[in-house]
């Protein structure tokens, strides 16, 4: 469950899972359960910077990866692996909280990289332009 966590001035959210009442963070979202309902993965970040964000995948509680920018979890059907789109030097739109190109094109002109993680390893390919989902 999300909770806002109104005990903050910064609009934050909190995850409520296993009952466990997680940190706050700037967003969570995307949560993914397995078909067995045994594992749960979502992403979460936090803006560190007008233009800055760090973004992390977690899987079962622990955290995948922490990269500028982090697209929506999929996981295997079993739950035993993660995959996403990852970026690393992503710059975010102030206001949106997008990663500048997403909102307007996929020209991609934000100085990132991007590439997929997979089980917790980076494809070694690295794609300039933003993908067009997100």
């Amino acid at each position: 469950m999300l909770i806002p966590d109104a005990s903050l001035q910064d609009r934050m959210w909190r995850l409520w899972h296993d009952g466990e009442l997680g940190e706050p963070y700037d967003f969570i979202d995307s949560l993914r359960f397995s078909g067995d309902g045994k594992h749960l993965a979502y992403r979460r970040g936090k803006v560190i910077e007008t233009e800055t964000q760090r973004w992390e995948v977690v899987l079962d509680g622990r955290q995948d990866g922490s990269y500028t920018w982090v697209g929506p979890p999929a996981l295997r059907p079993d739950g035993g692996e993660v995959s996403y789109w990852a970026g690393a030097g992503v710059l975010h739109d102030p206001k949106s909280g997008l990663p500048n190109g997403v909102a307007r094109s996929s020209t991609g002109r934000n100085g990132g990289h991007y590439f997929i993680v997979r089980g917790g390893k980076e494809d070694k390919n690295r794609f300039p332009s933003t993908p067009e989902r997100y």
